[in-house]
């Protein structure tokens, strides 16, 4: 009974289509839809909070991130740094709260990798310590992200969401951004990866 109670629990609460992917990917067949947002850097709104300090992060704060999150993400860290991506977080009492990276060089991922032109940015890994979620740092820090990118002269700024994040989607529509592409990626026996452009969302953008 306590099997067949966890299996209609996880179909009451989570996400129907997580669900079919978990089970297909079983068989090591996985899907991943995604959508490419694009997001008005050049209206900025920001009301300062006393208890944030904002600044860029360096090769000197790896420690600190390796702590904040996870020991395996070490070379994650120390090659985005080498590829001179930027990272810029939110402090509080000292302490790495919030913080996300952003490229000027690279749309740069395992799903999509082209060059940015002068004018984009590709913003990529957001996150938030558990310690002080539910308290709206992200979209705070999204703000600093567009007000750095304006003075590099950066006019669009992409970035990707799982279509079945829904928290991930809202996040971005709060932030006014616009939904520019749908993707679907399948990747058989973790060998072969194939792509395919969905949906271009031409006439959202227009509005």
């Amino acid at each position: 009974m306590k099997t067949i109670d966890r299996i209609k629990k996880k179909w009451k609460y989570q996400n129907k289509l997580v669900l079919l992917f978990d089970g297909i990917a079983k068989f090591g067949i996985k899907f991943y839809p995604f959508i490419v947002f694009v997001e008005d850097v050049l209206h900025t709104k920001i009301k300062k909070r006393k208890e944030c300090t904002v600044r860029y992060l360096s090769k000197n704060d790896i420690e600190e991130l390796v702590i904040l999150r996870e020991e395996n993400m070490r070379q994650y860290y120390v090659d985005n740094f080498n590829r001179g991506n930027y990272a810029l977080a939110i402090l509080i009492n000292g302490k790495i709260s919030c913080y996300t990276w952003f490229s000027t060089k690279l749309f740069n991922t395992k799903l999509i990798e082209r060059k940015l032109e002068e004018n984009e940015a590709y913003l990529f890994d957001m996150f938030t310590s558990p310690d002080f979620r539910g308290k709206g740092l992200a979209p705070y820090l999204r703000q600093y992200v567009y007000k750095e990118l304006k003075k590099l002269s950066v006019k669009k700024a992409y970035s990707i969401t799982a279509y079945v994040n829904n928290p991930a989607i809202r996040f971005k529509e709060k932030l006014k951004a616009k939904k520019c592409e749908l993707y679907w990626l399948i990747t058989f026996f973790n060998k072969w990866k194939f792509r395919w452009k969905i949906k271009n969302y031409k006439d959202e953008i227009k509005k």
